[in-house]
């Protein structure tokens, strides 16, 4: 299907349009969408929808139909959003959101989302072009992080923790069934973990190197779960020590140790993420992490609520 907004600009949906069709057009997204496979796995149906001026591509939107089964409704995610640097502030931008916006609420989707870092592009164009459309006002989703080797090896803290004798660290490679059984039923008699920082995700690029869990007294109490997302990047993915023991520097300690597995390795880079409402993870990173990081950004979150099909 093909819409025209003026005689030079015209949308069109791409056709077969999956995870590896979207690597074709890398050149054509903000964020890079080859990064974004490179660290997450598709959640659902991929649209792509893009902006062409005379037979040729000035803008493309990538967005991800994402069902919550709890709710039985659907988000329309904005994963990537460009336009050609000579066809900004010509309504562009705004022609892509808005051609996915009457798609997606035909469909039914209850609303639309859009993540982003942090830049003088977005500050400058991405922001005031969102208040535009009706977008709620972006908040701070969460940070992200990236060191190196050189850095990390300049903390102090990470070479000194030690786990007091009761407490047992192993690979994560080699939990066993039982164990992983024993979690999981536990988590269903009652909550005690958020399943946003579960042990389970994406275990197809669970990375063995210094992914770890903490035993004490023979029960499985936390874990550092990591994950490649690059030939020489780490990310760490997932940390959580039971509340018993936040408060006694045992997350501290599993994560100097998994950060000292790679620092003996020759693996680079390392990678993280904190949401907003981890504020114990983000008082650690700034008192703990923050001096010896490459960089710290902001992401942002902003919302439009679609409501029901009339």
């Amino acid at each position: 299907m093909t819409t025209t907004d003026s005689p030079q600009v015209t949308y069109q949906w791409l056709e077969n349009f999956d995870a590896a069709a979207s690597l074709e057009y890398d050149d054509y997204t903000c964020p890079s969408i080859a990064s974004h496979w490179q660290g997450a796995s598709p959640l659902g149906e991929l649209l792509g929808l893009a902006a062409v001026e005379n037979d040729e591509m000035v803008g493309l939107l990538v967005a991800e139909l994402r069902k919550d089964p709890k709710t039985d409704t659907t988000s329309a995610v904005i994963l990537s959003l460009f336009v050609h640097p000579e066809n900004r502030r010509q309504g562009v931008g705004s022609g892509l959101i808005t051609h996915l916006e009457a798609h997606v609420r035909a469909l039914g989707c209850s609303q639309m989302e859009l993540s982003y870092q942090a830049t003088e592009l977005t500050t400058v164009a991405l922001e005031p072009l969102l208040k535009r459309l009706g977008w709620e006002t972006p908040k701070i989703s969460l940070i992200l992080a990236k060191s190196d080797r050189e850095h990390i090896a300049q903390a102090p803290w990470v070479h000194h923790y030690r786990f007091p004798k009761d407490f047992t660290v192993f690979p994560w490679a080699e939990l066993t069934p039982a164990q992983e059984e024993r979690i999981h039923q536990r988590q269903k008699q009652k909550v005690w973990y958020p399943e946003s920082l579960s042990p389970f995700l994406e275990p197809s690029k669970l990375e063995p190197l210094n992914s770890l869990g903490l035993l004490y007294q023979g029960e499985v109490v936390g874990w550092m779960v990591n994950h490649r997302v690059g030939p020489d990047t780490i990310r760490y993915t997932s940390m959580f020590v039971v509340r018993r023991f936040q408060r006694r520097g045992r997350g501290a300690m599993l994560i100097a140790e998994s950060l000292m597995a790679q620092l003996d390795s020759d693996i680079p880079y390392y990678t993280f993420a904190v949401g907003e409402s981890n504020q114990p993870m983000l008082q650690f990173v700034d008192r703990r992490l923050k001096p010896y990081l490459t960089s710290l950004t902001e992401a942002y979150r902003s919302l439009k609520k679609l409501g029901s099909r009339e």
